[in-house]
């Protein structure tokens, strides 16, 4: 969980290291990139947090649940990751279109 939390964090970094690019291409790919591995950080850290706890996980007095719902609703901001994953694969293709 901490391996995917810090790959997530990273390419968070350079996303927002990418900010001020003047390539714009580079700054889409780098922010599709982040929305892409923060989407599956999240899902994964969700599920094995849940899981390690067992039922308990679930029940509305562990802060754990309401985790779980805030990053579910999360995911779906400034694009889902299918919309993310089409965008970071079409920037790809230009750049190898143009090269």
């Amino acid at each position: 969980m901490l391996i995917e939390k810090e790959q997530a964090d990273s390419l968070c970094l350079l996303a927002s290291m990418e900010a001020d690019n003047q390539d714009a291409r580079a700054r889409h790919r780098a922010v599709s990139a982040a929305k892409v591995a923060v989407r599956h950080a999240v899902r994964f850290i969700s599920e094995a947090g849940v899981q390690m706890h067992g039922g308990m996980g679930v029940t509305e007095e562990n802060i754990l649940s309401q985790y779980v719902k805030r990053l579910s609703m999360v995911q779906a901001t400034f694009g889902d990751c299918d919309h993310h994953l089409a965008h970071f694969g079409a920037v790809m293709a230009s750049e190898t279109e143009e090269a």
